[in-house]
């Protein structure tokens, strides 16, 4: 079935949404500095390493692990955890990465592509497990289709993990805090994967575009840059650089997706971003009782939720648009917002920060800002992570259970020195940023990262901004009327079913 998509100012529609819970500080990948290793051909690495592994032989011992590639969603890609030798930069270092581990453990890892594409990997994952099958010690799996099978049972609890040292800055503390199920922890999240720094929301200005339309103003950019910097960066500021932006290019008189816009938001994975950015929540832990809540009902959310829908149906399409009224067209455009935004048809595109990949043959100059606040009253910005982020899971039925915890914990510790500071500094901050000032605001998005556990797992209290946004329900209808399926939810997540 074909789905409809109404273009005002947005794409609209849907995606399941985060509670702001504000990830913990770290240092960025630029400061935490590190050593390069020569390709793991020494054995022992000119870099930290946890305690719990150092000296360890794994004896050749073979650790298979089950990867997908391929991206459901044409906007959106995947690393290949093997790498590529003759590919690039972050590739190559991938391939040295993973040589360290095997060097430094005398061991061998053998990554699996099996051609499933993202959106299928939690039902592939659940049939090869429902089967019995020890063909893998370990599962890559994706946020949305994959957290809901930590709730069936299939996965290890890694509270008491041999090798693991959670307390290592190559893990991500807020992520494991966000998808633990009764204070126990079942998935790896950390410096394994460049996903948990590529899926941070971000959006996207076209300079080019900004010094054209506001020329009388001089520098224009860098105003605002000052605003990003001092916190001042707030919906109201970018709907107002946005409107009168519209043009129609193909003079037919009608909004349509081949006009050029202020910004559209694509159904399948902005409006998360939008809510969030602004501090709204979802669910949120109960300090006494330690148990998950649904915290929806505040007038915070009730003001966020009206200026998002404002902006998605009051203002547009005559402000962010054409000026020739509003039409429908048919099927998901994610790609084809990005593509618009990269042919200079978009002053403002709305992504993650790997949607900057799509932008490297763009001819006009771009900068990455984050998504904008509420209001100036807001105190900091908040970037959700996507939930097409992979982390890595271990099966229950794992027969190198304490080998594969050694192989992560010396993956996300090697990652953490020789592929996240390629990525993060190379690629981000030098290839896809155009000045050292432009480079500061990656710190300032790194540093807002975010992550809910009702997003996280998919749970049907985060569908509440999703469809409140989209279709303009009463938030406090909306939460009456699937009370009791997000009650059923917040049971299974507390375990607290009868």
């Amino acid at each position: 079935m074909k789905k409809v998509v109404r273009i005002g100012a947005f794409l609209l529609a849907a995606l399941f949404l985060l509670t702001a819970l504000a990830a913990c500080k770290k240092k960025t990948p630029s400061e935490q500095g590190g050593s390069e290793t020569n390709g793991g051909q020494n054995e022992e690495l000119p870099f930290e390493m946890s305690d719990n592994i150092k000296g360890l032989d794994l004896k050749d011992k073979e650790i298979k692990i089950w990867q997908f590639t391929k991206a459901s969603n044409s906007a959106e890609s995947f690393y290949d955890m093997n790498g590529n030798d003759k590919g690039t930069s972050v590739e190559q270092k991938i391939v040295s990465r993973n040589l360290a581990v095997e060097n430094y453990l005398n061991c061998l890892v053998t990554f699996t592509d099996t051609d499933v594409y993202s959106g299928n990997v939690g039902d592939h994952i659940r049939m090869q497990l429902q089967t019995g099958s020890t063909d893998f010690d370990a599962y890559e799996i994706i946020q949305w289709n994959c957290m809901p099978l930590v709730l069936e049972g299939w996965f290890k609890d890694l509270s008491n993990a041999p090798y693991i040292d959670f307390e290592k800055d190559w893990w991500s503390d807020s992520y494991h805090e966000n998808t633990m199920v009764q204070g126990k922890p079942y998935v790896l999240a950390g410096d394994i994967s460049i996903d948990m720094i590529r899926c941070a929301a971000a959006v996207f200005v076209n300079k080019t575009m900004l010094e054209k339309y506001y020329s009388s103003e001089e520098n224009a950019y860098d105003a605002l840059y000052e605003k990003v910097m001092n916190y001042e960066w707030t919906i109201e500021e970018m709907t107002t650089l946005a409107k009168g932006i519209g043009e129609d290019l193909n003079g037919n008189e009608q909004v349509d997706i081949a006009d050029q816009f202020g910004f559209l938001t694509n159904y399948s994975n902005n409006i998360d971003g939008w809510f969030f950015g602004c501090g709204g929540t979802v669910l949120k832990k109960n300090e006494e009782s330690g148990l998950y809540e649904l915290n929806f009902k505040t007038e915070r959310n009730g003001n966020i939720m009206a200026r998002i829908q404002k902006m998605c149906f009051e203002e547009s399409p005559d402000d962010f648009g054409n000026k020739a009224g509003s039409t429908v067209i048919d099927g998901p455009m994610t790609k084809t917002v990005v593509e618009k935004f990269a042919m200079g048809q978009m002053l403002f595109c709305t992504g993650f920060l790997y949607t900057a990949e799509r932008f490297a043959n763009m001819e006009q100059k771009y900068a990455t800002i984050p998504f904008p606040m509420l209001d100036e009253n807001q105190e900091r910005y908040y970037s959700v992570m996507h939930n097409i982020v992979t982390m890595f899971a271990i099966p229950a039925n794992c027969q190198n259970y304490d080998a594969t915890c050694a192989v992560f914990e010396a993956m996300s510790a090697a990652g953490h020195e020789i592929v996240v500071p390629e990525y993060y500094d190379t690629t981000l901050k030098i290839r896809y940023s155009e000045n050292a000032a432009d480079a500061k605001i990656i710190d300032l998005i790194y540093d807002s990262r975010m992550t809910d556990v009702g997003y996280v797992f998919e749970n049907r209290a985060a569908e509440i901004p999703r469809y409140c946004i989209m279709y303009g329900m009463s938030f406090e209808w909306y939460c009456e009327k699937e009370e009791n399926t997000i009650q059923k939810d917040l049971d299974e997540l507390n375990g607290t079913e009868e």
